[in-house]
């Protein structure tokens, strides 16, 4: 019968080869990463790709609406709640 290990894993070989697989994909994966920032860090972008922001300039925001009354003018049928004297 073979002996439980750590984490379970008989005799510790499958755990460790288990965090071998976890510590090779973050590498690749941050290699990866680093290399594709590289690339789009040296990539000119052109120009026209740029929002012009001159000022014959047109915004892309919208502008809010004006807030309104969550209750309406009239009072009818509102509760009233006496003052404290």
């Amino acid at each position: 019968m073979e002996e439980i290990g750590k984490n379970g894993a008989a005799n510790g070989n499958s755990a460790s080869l288990h965090l071998k697989n976890i510590r090779n994909f973050v590498c690749a994966a941050s290699l990866l990463l680093a290399v594709w920032l590289g690339v789009t860090f040296v990539n000119k972008v052109p120009s026209h790709r740029y929002p012009s922001l001159g000022k014959d300039s047109v915004s892309l925001s919208v502008e809010p609406a004006p807030a309104q009354a969550a209750v309406p003018g009239h009072k009818s049928g509102l509760a009233t709640v006496p003052l404290a004297r």
